[in-house]
């Protein structure tokens, strides 16, 4: 028996064979458990193998994060008003614009200063002033001065003519002369009233009914004119 385990015992080169052999494989097993820097990818990581746990807190940027995963926070305050911005000089004043319409109140002023002589003929007459006014409502008044000391007389009669009719207004009529203590000079100042959607044509006339010759005091008419003021209502009557 003593004989039998004698000769199981290894040699000594057997012995050293195995503790080398022992040692080569440990060896290569550690080898095969150190892996090489960046070595690892995504094929070698199976899926679902990481979790939340094994992920460093604070290491995750919002870019790696899909559009839509991170939800929005609530809205802030609003913030402090910030300076007053700095202001820009003034731009250069624009052109001046076209001539509006005329406005509510206008008035129109037509002077003849001049002496006019009546024609002697029984009838004669004369326009003494014309006006063209625009369209719209008008009060009109006229004033003129007749001259005349003839020894016969006449009666003279001073109007506005609108737009080729006599104005509704009654006609002044005033005998000037010398004959029965008439008098030599006297003021017509004739009135009346337009009210018309187109412009309109106003002339002051006098004229005489008798014949009239010729004397030292006409028959003239003097410092003649009219007025015409517009409104945007008028109220022309007997007051």
């Amino acid at each position: 028996m003593h004989k039998l385990f004698h000769r199981c015992q290894p040699s000594p080169s057997m012995a050293v064979a195995l503790i080398a052999l022992t040692v080569a494989l440990g060896g290569t097993s550690y080898a095969a458990l150190k892996l090489p820097k960046n070595s690892v990818g995504s094929d070698q990581i199976r899926a679902n193998a990481i979790s939340g746990a094994k992920i460093r807190d604070g290491s995750l940027f919002a870019n790696d994060f899909a559009a839509g995963q991170i939800p929005k926070g609530p809205r802030g305050d609003i913030g402090p008003q910030g300076p007053a911005g700095v202001s820009g000089t003034a731009g250069a004043q624009g052109a001046t614009g076209s001539q509006g319409p005329p406005g509510v109140a206008q008035v129109i002023v037509r002077r003849r200063p001049d002496l006019v002589r009546l024609a002697p003929a029984a009838g004669a007459g004369a326009d003494l002033v014309t006006m063209q006014l625009p369209a719209g409502q008008w009060s009109i008044s006229a004033v003129t001065n007749g001259l005349y000391d003839g020894a016969v007389g006449a009666t003279f009669r001073c109007f506005l003519n609108i737009n080729g009719t006599t104005a509704p207004e009654s006609i002044q009529a005033v005998a000037l002369g010398v004959a029965a203590g008439l008098a030599r000079g006297a003021v017509f100042a004739p009135e009346a009233a337009v009210s018309s959607a187109a412009p309109s044509t106003v002339v002051l006339r006098c004229n005489h009914e008798q014949a009239a010759p010729a004397s030292s005091f006409g028959p003239d008419f003097a410092a003649s004119r009219i007025v015409a003021i517009r409104a945007d209502s008028l109220d022309v009557a007997a007051g």
